[in-house]
């Protein structure tokens, strides 16, 4: 390795011969700038002109006229002159030198350099052991430490230790955990290097140096280096770090106090210089405190409010209304994470008091009308199935089935504003319980029709449909009367799915998005073909068909859509293709803009 430093040592010669040509050329070119304006110079002179008089139309002349003319005229400095000769000849000798090929001992420098870095990588790759590593991180450091202005305004030299320290860097320091703590202090020690070793600046490799690493970092924040801490920051992967060593929390706390620390020295409302170093202490903070939630949650908000006080703003903002103050950046970013992060607890609290009572009240309900409406199964030995009315009783059926689904729907309304949007409602119990308790095989079809006929009037628009839901729809096309197959298809089909799949837009969509896309656009196709459903007044599968545009299908990937190709082909005739219905052309649509074509929607190519 000492042999490969000595022939740096010619390679360092040859460069600080280049950075002292260009700088003798800088002066060259200054030089004469600044004596060019001295080339020429005016003088005043007088000039007498006898113009001669030839008369003319009778007239006599009295002789020539004497015109003087002052003026000043251009006149070469001769010596200013021999000295710009002089100065673009050296700075032609300096230019000839300069293109010259590098001397052999340079190239032969360079090679030599370049295949012991290629060898000792190979050897490594081969056997990698501490002595190999430790030689590859010293000749690492080594090269770094001749990286300099002078390397740096040479762009062969750029190149060749830009090269040198990529190769080594990539293979001797990323990822090394020794070695965080020194690229490091490297880069704070010379800021003009950040961009070259910050891709091999990995903290998660150091988990027990993580958050002192963080510390020296917010602690080197300032005005006029808010680039480099910018870019070392974004090197803090907080996700991994969080997953993979599991931190105690008082080590999260540290960080979170540090994290804190950098948001103070932005500011309350941060200078567009120093932006970008206040997004990602935000974004870290957001991390740090949906980890396992609410652990960091009044410790967060204390320092929020000690922060805020620390620098003045309720002082200096009294005259400002408390929305106003409590919209600027700090705290928007706040309130946005606070929002997220309780948003789980606030649906487990829901299930647990609004749900618990909603469902209380749905059993009990069940359970009155039971003996009207539900099918009694026979003894064990027996499997004969009691039905709850004969076809002849269908009229008073009819109104024992009318007072249930009343039932469901004053529950519905008085319950539908106290439980979260995407909790599910009793109109989704309802649907649970239909599938278990009347999709029986062998259901009697007098019974269906007066459930179908009363469930439908119900607000199924309003059912917020999940992976749960949609398993049991599959059930049912599988294994269950056609009918209960056409009323719960009608009934999904009833649904605002716009509404429903609106966080599938989100850059973190919810974890069961993919497979409810795949579910419903699986749905539409096996209903489209239902000429019932089709032909239907006022058709809810045509008003879904007619929301294409407007759902997230680039969720769908090509395994799903092969299948659902897959059945499209092997279910629905080649004509369809060219059929001028508007159904036919909407089902055709639809395989389009799921599949990403035809549609003006900025969404990537899915399949």
């Amino acid at each position: 390795m000492s042999l490969a430093l000595g022939y740096n040592g010619w390679l360092l010669l040859n460069f600080r011969l280049a950075a002292l040509r260009e700088s003798q050329q800088v002066a060259f070119s200054s030089e004469i700038l600044d004596t060019l304006p001295k080339l020429y110079t005016n003088r005043e002179e007088q000039v007498t002109l006898h113009l001669e008089c030839r008369g003319g139309s009778g007239k006599s002349c009295h002789g020539a006229a004497h015109v003087t003319i002052q003026f000043e005229g251009k006149h070469k400095n001769e010596a200013v002159n021999q000295q710009l000769h002089i100065l673009e000849k050296e700075m032609k000798h300096l230019q000839a030198e300069a293109a010259q090929m590098p001397p052999l001992n340079v190239v032969g420098a360079a090679v030599y350099v370049e295949n012991f870095i290629t060898g000792l990588i190979n050897i490594y790759k081969l056997q990698p052991t501490p002595r190999i590593q430790r030689i590859g991180i010293s000749l690492f450091f080594a090269v770094v430490e001749y990286v300099c202005d002078e390397t740096q305004r040479h762009p062969p030299s750029r190149q060749f230790f830009t090269s040198c320290i990529e190769v080594l860097g990539q293979v001797f320091i990323a990822g090394t955990k020794s070695e965080c703590q020194r690229v490091l202090q490297t880069i704070l020690k010379n800021r003009r290097l950040c961009t070259l070793l910050s891709p091999y600046f990995t903290p998660v490799a150091s988990p027990e140096e993580f958050v002192s690493l963080y510390e020296k970092v917010v602690a080197f924040l300032g005005d006029d280096n808010s680039d480099v801490i910018f870019m070392l920051l974004t090197k803090f992967d907080l996700l991994e770090w969080l997953q993979s060593s599991k931190p105690a929390l008082s080590e999260r706390g540290q960080l979170l106090e540090s994290i804190h620390v950098g948001l103070k020295t932005c500011g309350f409302e941060p200078e567009k210089d120093i932006l970008m170093p206040f997004s990602i202490f935000c974004k870290h903070g957001v991390c740090l405190l949906q980890y396992q939630f609410p652990d960091h949650y009044s410790s967060f908000l204390r320092l929020l409010l000690q922060n805020t006080f620390v620098l003045g703003e309720w002082e200096t903002q009294k005259a400002k209304n408390n929305f106003q103050l409590l919209s600027c950046p700090l705290w928007n970013s706040f309130k946005k994470l606070v929002m997220c992060s309780w948003k789980q607890f606030t649906r487990s609290l829901s299930l647990s008091l609004s749900f618990s009572a909603l469902h209380y009240l749905f059993l009990t309900t069940i359970q009155l009308f039971k003996p009207w409406l539900e099918v009694l199964e026979g003894e064990e030995t027996s499997k004969q199935r009691c039905y709850p009315w004969l076809e002849s009783d269908a009229s008073i059926a009819s109104t024992m089935v009318e007072l249930f689904a009343s039932s469901i729907a004053v529950l519905h309304k008085g319950f539908k504003d106290k439980v979260l949007p995407s909790d599910p409602g009793i109109l989704w119990l309802l649907v649970m319980h239909y599938c278990e308790s009347y999709t029986a095989p062998k259901m009697p079809e007098h019974l269906l029709h007066i459930f179908h006929m009363e469930l439908g009037r119900l607000p199924w628009k309003e059912v917020h449909p999940d992976q749960h839901l949609m398993e049991e729809f599959f059930k049912v096309e599988r294994g269950s009367p056609k009918s209960c197959f056409l009323f719960l298809g009608s009934v999904l089909c009833e649904v605002n799915w716009v509404s429903v799949l609106a966080d599938a837009w989100d850059p973190s969509p919810p974890p069961d998005t993919h497979s409810l896309i795949v579910c419903l656009l699986y749905m539409v196709i096996l209903l489209a073909k239902e000429e019932e459903l089709i032909t239907k007044e006022q058709s809810p599968l045509l008003n879904v068909l007619g929301q294409t545009s407007s759902l997230p299908w680039h969720h769908i990937n090509i395994v799903s859509y092969r299948s659902i190709l897959g059945y499209f082909n092997s279910h629905y005739p080649p004509s369809i293709l060219l059929a001028k219905e508007p159904a036919a052309e909407l089902v055709v649509k639809l395989l389009k803009v799921s599949a990403g074509f035809s549609t003006a929607l900025d969404s990537s190519g899915h399949v």
